[in-house]
């Protein structure tokens, strides 16, 4: 709906769809409007923004005599009748339609009642609904832009409820009045709603109103194949936000769910979804979630904000707001300066999708735990009986060096002719330097890891590294 009102000029619209007050979430809508907004799905108009004096609330339970007067007007003119059945009678018609392997629908018992009689129950305070009255013959067809053109036979349409018992209207009546009323010009909503349409296309025509263009999107689907959904792992926008998931790579990632660019690209900004969407390349077919791909897209992104000056700065701070978090990291990060934490940012930039992997590297903010079982087994895969004396040769060489001097372009030379000057391997040298350097067999490269930390964490972990390794080879 954004992109597409984006591209074309047009207007996005924020209204609030609280008619189903069984379903109420207290400050739900309130979340909504945060989450987009963190998104970048700005509205012009609506909740919490411009609005229309004409229009008033955009909160539908706070129009509910707007509802009214529409539906009083659909029962003055012959098109909505009162029904009085009770939940039990109901259920009885579903129950009996299944058992005859009949679709379950109203039976329009309450739609032959005269005028007078529904007039006289209703004044007595009788609980009802209001009920549309769908023409019992014809067809009506749904000219979708995604879909083409699909038929349905009004013989398969049920009555729907306009008005329920607690007086609150129903999505279909809310909906289309406020649709009509806020001229919407597209309507873009899911795939299970296509089965509605025709019910709205009917109240339209009642109403004497030009309806707007429908476009329903693909249902979203599991890798397995499966209808997504919260009971099979499905988790809402801000769980993704919480987990810290850029805003940008979560839109580039539901953009291109069902939908394709006419080229190859796959990671977009949101200027350039706007430019680039078009609802006749939405794909009519389920579109998998693939989360492998939104991890991918956020490495992506995470990259693209490390280009420039301010985008990096917002980085460094998700990153610190991210990683305190964790009760590991709410005291070192508290030492950490942000130029150290975006100098491990453009480190791993190419190693991790996530901020939160960055929990795997904890050796770039506290000291190694060298006796920790999963460095033990570290240790004994990378340190060699000569280790120690490979460790001793480069911390001499290393006293050496100046402060200034403990950076990527001295230390990468450095330690590639040092090797060759020992006689020994790369490996026989970066190995057990790594191992000291962070307690870990893989990470970053050792010269990068190497100026991040200093040249006096650097030598003084390399030291407890010989201590304790010199202690496990006695034992």
């Amino acid at each position: 709906n954004y992109l597409f009102a984006k591209k074309h000029g047009g207007d996005f619209l924020l209204r609030i769809e609280d008619t189903d007050q069984t379903r109420l979430v207290p400050g739900a809508a309130d979340s909504l409007a945060d989450t987009l907004i963190w998104a970048g799905v700005k509205w012009n108009e609506g909740f919490r923004s411009a609005q229309k004096p004409e229009i008033g609330s955009y909160v539908q339970s706070e129009r509910l005599p707007t509802y009214r007067h529409w539906c009083d007007h659909l029962l003055t003119h012959g098109h909505a009748y009162p029904c009085f059945c009770s939940t039990e009678r109901l259920e009885a018609v579903r129950k009996q339609q299944s058992s005859k392997n009949l679709s379950t629908s109203y039976d329009r018992n309450c739609r032959t009642l005269s005028v007078t009689e529904a007039a006289k129950r209703v004044a007595t305070g009788e609980s009802h609904v209001i009920r549309f009255k769908v023409p019992l013959q014809g067809e009506t067809v749904v000219d979708d832009i995604i879909r083409g053109k699909v038929s349905f036979s009004h013989s398969i349409i049920d009555d729907q409820v306009l008005i329920k018992s607690d007086q609150y209207p129903t999505y279909h009546l809310a909906a289309v009045v406020d649709d009509h009323l806020m001229e919407i010009s597209h309507v873009i909503r899911g795939e299970e709603w296509l089965s509605s349409t025709p019910k709205h296309m009917l109240l339209y025509k009642a109403f004497g109103w030009d309806h707007p263009n429908f476009a329903h999107l693909p249902l979203l689907l599991r890798e397995d194949g499966g209808k997504l959904s919260k009971r099979h792992g499905s988790a809402s926008v801000e769980e993704y936000h919480k987990n810290g998931y850029l805003p940008e790579a979560l839109v580039n990632f539901v953009a291109s769910l069902g939908w394709s660019s006419t080229d190859t690209d796959e990671v977009f900004t949101m200027q350039q979804l706007i430019e680039r969407f078009e609802l006749e390349r939405v794909q009519k077919g389920g579109a998998k979630v693939a989360m492998a791909k939104l991890d991918w897209l956020n490495g992506i992104h995470m990259r693209q904000r490390l280009a420039s000056h301010d985008s990096t700065q917002s980085l460094v701070q998700l990153a610190r707001e991210q990683l305190s978090k964790d009760e590991r990291f709410k005291t070192v990060l508290k030492d950490t300066s942000d130029s150290q934490l975006e100098k491990v940012l453009r480190v791993m930039k190419d190693r991790i999708q996530l901020i939160s992997q960055l929990l795997n590297h904890l050796y770039f903010f506290e000291d190694p735990i060298y006796d920790s079982p999963s460095s033990q087994a570290v240790m004994q895969k990378m340190w060699k009986p000569e280790s120690d004396s490979i460790l001793k040769a480069l911390l001499t060489r290393l006293h050496s060096l100046s402060t200034d001097d403990f950076t990527v372009g001295t230390l990468q030379p450095l330690l590639a002719s040092f090797n060759k000057e020992l006689n020994v391997s790369a490996r026989d040298l970066l190995s057990p330097l790594r191992f000291a350097l962070s307690g870990h067999d893989v990470g970053a490269p050792v010269s990068d890891t190497m100026e991040i930390l200093g040249k006096e964490k650097c030598i003084q972990r390399i030291e407890n590294a010989l201590k304790h390794c010199a202690i496990q080879f006695i034992k």
